[in-house]
């Protein structure tokens, strides 16, 4: 098989204890050289891709395991979560803290 292609499906954000690190997934795509060589309809074949905790969110399994960290170890409320992620340059709003706290409730 011969490679044709990379393709960016998906980003998340991984907690490190001093800070927020973008991590990118990329997806391979590859094809038949054999099959492209005698004229017959190529195989195009894409590897899997990794499964999220929240599919088709920049959320981590990591940065879920910090805001429940952060709400019931630390006691640290959803608005003050926001003003945490503030000072790490990230956006993450009341809604998408209380989300994530729902998700996680919903799936134990």
């Amino acid at each position: 098989m011969q490679h044709i292609r990379k393709e960016l499906i998906g980003r998340e954000l991984v907690v490190i204890p001093v800070g927020l690190e973008v991590v990118n997934h990329y997806q391979h795509t590859y094809k038949c050289t054999h099959c492209s060589e005698n004229d017959v309809s190529g195989m195009i074949v894409k590897e899997s891709t990794p499964k999220g905790p929240i599919q088709k969110s920049i959320i981590s399994a990591s940065l879920i395991t910090e805001i429940l960290y952060l709400k019931y170890v630390q006691k640290v409320p959803a608005y003050r979560q926001e003003a945490h992620w503030k000072n790490y340059e990230f956006d993450l709003t009341r809604n998408i803290i209380c989300n994530c706290i729902s998700l996680y409730a919903n799936n134990i």
